[in-house]
């Protein structure tokens, strides 16, 4: 279990024979403990600092796409970006459709006696239930482009369940489908593909039988397929003459070049730009990038840094606070170790191959 704020401040002071902190005057430290409180921190950003992509500080984020827009501002805590995992693909334009912890943003279209509930099975699913004659049913409102060719991905339990998709609430007229469960039991997933032909499509699921039936998820987006960002060079997109990704085609006052984007350049400012400019604002780009963590401020506040490497961070605490006692024999001796430890943090977690290759 990784150590608290608290627990690091104490492990420090017991070192140096001095009083440790408890939660309750925690706010209110002064000298030496207060001096602790700001080792601890010291110590973990000189461990994050010793590489630019530890492991355990990796996030994910994604980046919806504007139409006409190139350049996009990356998170503010980045340390490093992942340029190798740029991934372009369509939005899921379904709200809250994965059920993790309610029905919200769905419309309850029951009748009768009819029910439309939200259940804790599974990861979470919105159940439905009929009274025999009337249905328990819901439906959401999807902001769709006329022409464009969509493709809905859902998985249903225990039942068989009716699924709708038309240009009115209730409407049948771009999908209808009874989703058959095969075996009693057991989920199964279903994917089918309509055109839109307004802006709007209203997309519904229902059911009759007074046996329940579960919608595990419902994924709806363009029918087109993600595919990976290349990575450009900066100075070859400023000098490209228009064979390939080209500054000159992308500032270029004409939506006629614009469209699905392709490759991902830096910037100097703290952005991202992709190439060409995005035609349609139902895209969005997946990344990966380093984070810069934020200090520990209350009691119960834990690093990222892995529970078995906390004794190396121990380690720099412990020099630092032997540096105060003018203890520089035993002081040297916590860094030695504190050293030895990052070298083999390296080792562990950045210095090995990602995959075995056949020779």
């Amino acid at each position: 279990m990784a150590y608290t704020y608290l627990q690091l401040i104490n492990r420090a002071l017991v070192k140096i024979n001095e009083v440790e902190v408890t939660s309750a005057n925690f706010a209110t430290t002064r000298g030496i403990q207060t001096l602790a409180k700001n080792t601890v921190n010291d110590a973990i950003r000189d461990l994050i600092g010793e590489e630019l992509e530890w492991p355990f500080n990796v996030a994910s984020t994604t980046q919806a796409l504007t139409v006409g827009t190139q350049e996009y501002a990356i998170p503010t805590s980045t340390r490093s970006m992942d340029w190798d995992s740029f991934f372009i693909k369509p939005i899921n334009e379904v709200t809250n459709g994965e059920f993790t912890s309610a029905i919200t943003s769905w419309t309850d279209k029951s009748a009768g006696s009819g029910t439309a509930a939200y259940t804790s099975t599974g990861n979470g699913r919105a159940r439905l239930t009929g009274d025999g004659t009337d249905i328990g049913a819901i439906e959401q409102t999807l902001t769709t482009t006329v022409g464009e060719k969509y493709r809905l991905v859902c998985r249903t339990y225990s039942n068989d369940i009716t699924l709708s998709i038309g240009t009115t609430t209730g409407g049948t007229n771009l999908l209808s489908e009874t989703l058959t469960i095969e075996t009693d039991g057991d989920g199964q997933s279903f994917t089918y593909t309509f055109t839109a032909t307004t802006t709007t499509s209203f997309l519904r699921f229902g059911l009759t039988s007074t046996t329940a039936g579960d919608v595990d998820f419902v994924r709806v987006s363009e029918d087109r397929d993600g595919r990976p960002l290349a990575l450009v060079n900066q100075t070859e997109w400023h000098g490209s003459l228009g064979s390939g990704p080209s500054r000159i085609v992308d500032t270029r006052l004409d939506s006629g070049s614009w469209g699905w984007p392709t490759h991902v350049f830096k910037t100097q400012d703290d952005k991202f730009g992709v190439s060409p400019v995005p035609a349609q604002g139902n895209w969005e780009v997946d990344f990966d990038y380093w984070t810069v963590p934020s200090d520990l401020s209350a009691v119960g506040d834990t690093t990222s840094i892995p529970d078995r490497y906390e004794h190396i961070l121990t380690h720099r605490i412990d020099y630092y606070m032997l540096l105060l006692r003018s203890d520089p024999a035993i002081a040297d001796r916590a860094n030695k170790m504190y050293t030895n430890g990052v070298s083999r943090m390296r080792t562990e977690l950045i210095n090995k191959p990602d995959a075995i290759v056949a020779k």
